[in-house]
Formats: structure tokens, sequence, C-alpha cells
């Protein structure tokens, strides 16, 4: 069987354990996390309008947890034009609970979020505890 000698190499295990080093150093580690939740999302949400009025609009949430995280809240933001607002976001069928549920395909209820202000699209986000570290999960952007 043939291979490398790495005594008879040892300048080319120099260079690349340095190349590895500066391409670590390149990219900054909240880059690098991102990169791996948006491939290996904690959760992925989605969501179904059940009903709207001038001031709000009733959500039922549903998804698939597919990380092992602790949830910590949901957040709400509504859109009119280019910029996200903040919005209010509160759970209509039961009590909101803090549950860190198991990993698998959840109802997560019936929400509803306010105000409207002329919102044409809304989105809801999902905050977690992973590894120590805050990692939001976004459902894509409702149209109202």
């Amino acid at each position: 069987m043939t291979g490398y000698n790495i005594r008879k190499m040892p300048w080319t295990a120099l260079f690349a354990a340095l190349l590895g080093v500066s391409v670590a150093w390149a990219f900054p580690w909240s880059a690098i996390q991102e990169v791996y939740d948006t491939v290996r999302p904690v959760s992925i949400i989605s969501a179904n309008v059940v009903s709207r009025t001038s001031d709000s609009v009733t959500l039922h949430l549903t998804g698939e947890k597919k990380r092992d995280c602790k949830f910590i809240s949901v957040h709400a933001f509504t859109r009119v034009g280019p910029p996200m607002r903040d919005a209010s976001i509160v759970r209509i069928d039961k009590p909101q609970d803090s549950e860190t549920r198991p990993i698998g395909f959840h109802d997560f209820g019936t929400w509803m979020v306010w105000p409207m202000d002329g919102a044409s699209f809304a989105a809801v986000y999902v905050k977690y505890e992973c590894d120590g570290r805050a990692v939001l999960m976004r459902s894509p952007e409702i149209e109202l």
C-alpha cells in the first residue's frame, strides 16, 4: 500500500495546518453558527390564518422540532412596506406555557397577533436556547 510519508514532506503538512487555521479565523464563529442553524434548524414552523380583523390576525401554528433545544419565547412582527415592525403575540386556545417540547411534529396552538395597522404580512419567530446561545427560528412570511 502506498501512502504519504509526512516526514518526507513536512512543509506540506505545515502549509495545510496554516491554511486550516487561516480559513477558520477568516469566518467569525457566529457566522458559522448561523449557517449551521440554517442547514440544521431547531424547528420548522408553519402558520395558517384562522381569522383577521382590522386590528389583529389569528394564526394556527404547527411544525416540526428537529433539535433538542430549550424553548424561550415567541415573538411576532408585521410588515407594511419594507420595514418589519414589532407586534404583540399571545396564545388564545389555552394559557401559554414555557414547556420545551421533544423532537417531533407538534401543534403549537392558536395565537393572536396585533396591532395590524394595515400590515400585509406577518412573521412569527420562536426563540430557543441551544448549547448556551440564543437561536431564532422564523416562520415563512404569512400574507394577510
